[in-house]
């Protein structure tokens, strides 16, 4: 399959400082265990740690992801849903007595402790038209595949997360 990588994900990393062109093709997605999540995230190290553990970030490019998908498993992931759900900050919360907020942020409906929310496998974007494979990775490691069975579920998270695994040209790498 032939990829469109060049189109996409080297644009993407050459002109990324053009603001017109971050609005209309950048979709990073933080967060996506709220019900909105944000359009966009920023992320600034302010201190570096000095012992290597830290300042190494990886993104991978969710449109590349769904050009990779053959033409029948893109109609078939386009029907899809999949719960997002990070647990963790309860777990942390409630380790090292923080307080977590529970009325609205960001969003009026991102309320509550759950931390967790059902969003399209696929999202297009609303200003190319572009696909993206919005349900992989580390956004649905804690959630699950609706509407199919748990097997099925772990068999199609690993599947899209495989994807992003096996082609490193679909990553942006930054130390």
């Amino acid at each position: 399959m032939k990829s469109n990588c060049k189109r996409r994900l080297a644009c993407r990393v050459n002109h990324f400082l053009n603001t017109s062109f971050v609005k209309l093709y950048l979709r990073e997605q933080s967060i996506t265990f709220e019900r909105i999540p944000s359009n966009y995230a920023i992320l600034k190290i302010h201190t570096l740690p000095t012992d290597g553990s830290g300042g190494d970030t990886l993104w991978a490019s969710g449109y590349e992801a769904y050009d990779r998908l053959s033409p029948a498993f893109k109609t078939f992931a386009e029907t899809l849903t999949a719960t997002h759900h990070q647990p963790n900050f309860n777990h942390v919360a409630e380790e090292f007595g923080a307080e977590l907020i529970d009325n609205e942020r960001g969003a009026p409906d991102n309320t509550g402790l759950d931390f967790k929310a059902s969003h399209p496998v696929v999202r297009t974007n609303p200003g190319t038209g572009w696909k993206s494979l919005f349900g992989a990775a580390h956004q649905v490691g804690h959630g699950w595949i609706d509407g199919v069975s748990e097997r099925e579920s772990d068999i199609l998270k690993a599947y899209f997360l495989q994807i992003i695994a096996e082609n490193h040209d679909l990553q942006v790498r930054f130390r």
